[in-house]
């Protein structure tokens, strides 16, 4: 996981980023220290985004391969530590991609430092399973319904995307409220 990405409602000193790092301290708690762990927190609000000259979708990774910029949403960077990705110097080599997460579980991927797949037991001991509302059965051919290919789809997996707005898909990174009223939402991006 290289950085976590926040929405919370709330660079001529825009009010999102604290906003956004106040609700994220309170979601994780005394569980990840905010302050210590991100760096650099960048803000893709409407008004931010105006000069960036409707620049809308990057590309990284080898080969070059296209993503979209969380827009809506504020991006922390966050330093997991020493990985595989950092010790091989492979991150500009990785493709960008987003992974929708139930900001309750946020605090369990932090201190984990992963993503677990549905069948996998994370710390405390809390086994991963399937959301409500999606497929829960085993492995299967089915016709996807936007390439009109058939396909293996396997749902005990770590499902990401090149679109932050499909990985903030209700299915995928449900909205929340937190204990003072603010709603929060959730994704990563790997």
């Amino acid at each position: 996981v290289e950085d976590v990405v926040v929405d919370a409602p709330s660079p001529l000193k825009c009010p999102r980023p604290e906003d956004c790092k106040n609700a994220l301290k309170e979601l994780v708690g005394d569980s990840f220290d905010v302050d210590k762990n991100t760096g650099k927190i960048t803000c893709f609000c409407e008004e931010c985004c105006r000069n960036m000259e409707n620049a809308q979708v990057e590309e990284r990774g080898n080969p070059k391969k296209k993503y979209a910029l969380p827009l809506g949403w504020v991006r922390f960077e966050w330093s997991p530590g020493v990985s595989v990705a950092n010790v091989t110097n492979s991150i500009e080599d990785w493709h960008v991609a987003y992974h929708g997460a139930t900001p309750s579980v946020l605090p369990i991927i932090l201190k984990a430092n992963q993503l677990a797949k549905p069948g996998d037991t994370v710390l405390g001991g809390i086994k991963i399973e399937i959301r409500d509302g999606n497929y829960k059965g085993g492995p299967k051919y089915r016709d996807n319904s936007y390439s009109k290919e058939r396909e293996y789809f396997n749902p005990n997996q770590i499902f990401l995307s090149p679109s932050p707005k499909y990985a903030a898909l209700d299915n995928y990174s449900r909205l929340e409220t937190l204990k003072d009223g603010r709603q929060i939402q959730v994704m990563l991006q790997v």
